[in-house]
């Protein structure tokens, strides 16, 4: 909970200062570095209402829950489907230069199946279901 927390915090901030400048280029990551303090207070705040809720009820950690799942769901979906309308109605360049050779560059070879599988489970933390796998 407190590594997620601090995450959100990160993430939040990130966001906050992104809105708050208007136009920073980028440079949101350094200012949360800056304000690691803030990450830190914002982190400890999440991680104490979440464990409240989880105290206090269970059916308020539920609908908590379900009100953060559904957020994700709608920003995923936003963002697929807006990139789908630009790829297919604003600028068709980005298509053509993406998916007018899809395989260029890539290895067939064994040990770049091996290398792909490796960090195909590596990046979703695979491997504590490699044994099942």
């Amino acid at each position: 909970v407190a590594i997620l927390s601090t995450a959100s915090a990160n993430y939040l901030l990130m966001m906050a200062f992104a809105m708050g400048s208007g136009n920073t280029a980028g440079h949101e990551q350094e200012l949360v570095k800056q304000h690691s303090w803030l990450v830190k207070i914002i982190g400890m705040a999440c991680c104490i209402l979440v464990t409240l809720c989880a105290c206090l009820s269970t059916k308020w950690s539920h609908r908590i829950q379900r009100v953060l799942t559904v957020g994700k769901l709608l920003a995923l979906s936003s963002v697929i489907l807006l990139g789908i309308y630009y790829v297919a109605l604003r600028d068709t360049s980005v298509a053509r230069a993406n998916l007018g050779r899809p395989f260029r560059g890539t290895a067939s070879g064994v040990d770049a199946y091996a290398k792909a599988f490796c960090l195909g489970l590596w990046a979703f933390e695979g491997w504590n279901n490699l044994n099942i796998i």
